[in-house]
Order: structure tokens, then sequence, then C-alpha cells
């Protein structure tokens, strides 16, 4: 079975956060090469990107429209993340990190993951990126 990011979507549209405004997806149109991540976060008043992917990292994954947005997003302090389809369930977040300024190489650090995308919600996707910040934004 092929992978699709579309299933991840699918199962974020599910989280009852996505029906409350918390999730904000952006889709441009066919054809359209933007770059911006596939969704946005509502959390503690902040915007956070998140990355989806399927496989087993995000940055294999990104087209140069998308490292080149990741790479202005994180020269200017705004942190992003990746969430990825491993398999048909399995479920890993990464930080998205910049070394040596704009024009820098873009790295992940794996955050955590999960056995199944049941096991996965958006309050522990939270918990997990306000830990990068000692608990608080």
């Amino acid at each position: 079975m092929r992978l699709k990011e579309s299933e991840l979507r699918k199962v974020i549209r599910s989280w009852p956060e996505y029906d409350a405004g918390m999730i904000t997806f952006i889709e441009p149109g066919k054809g359209s090469d933007i770059g911006v991540s596939d969704c946005l976060l509502t959390m503690d008043g902040r915007l956070v990107p998140l990355e989806l992917k399927r496989g087993s990292d995000v940055l294999s994954q990104l087209r140069p429209s998308q490292r080149a947005w990741h790479r202005d997003q994180l020269a200017n302090g705004v942190d992003t993340f990746g969430l990825t389809l491993v398999d048909t369930a399995h479920v890993k977040l990464f930080k998205v990190e910049l070394t040596g300024g704009r024009l820098g190489n873009l790295r992940q650090s794996f955050l955590k993951s999960w056995e199944s995308t049941e096991d996965v919600s958006f309050g522990q996707l939270i918990d997990v990126i306000r830990a990068q910040y000692g608990g608080t934004l």
C-alpha cells in the first residue's frame, strides 16, 4: 500500500480542535508551489507551523520552495515542526532547525513517535512542542 500524506490530513481533520478553529490547513491551488507549511496549530496565542509528510523523516520530502520557506521562518525566529506518517499507522514528530544562518543547512530533531495514528492527538502534539520551551511559550 502506498502511503499518502492525505491520510495524515484526514486524521488531523478528525480532531475536535480542527472544528474549534485551532488547526488551519494551507492548501494552495493545484500547481502552486509557495512552500508554506501544510498547517498551522494555534497554541498559547501563537501559530505553530506543522509540515505533514509521509516516510521516516521530514527533510528528505521537502521541495525546494518548502526548504526556502522553512529557512526564512527559522531565520526570523519562528520554530517549525514536521509530522510524518511512517507506515500505515506509525507517526513521528520532528522539530526543524537551521544551522548557519538563513542560507545554512536544515536539520531535524526527532521529538516523539506514536505507534498508531489513533494514539496521537492535538493535546499530545502541543505538550511535546511546549516541552521544547520548558513547558510554556
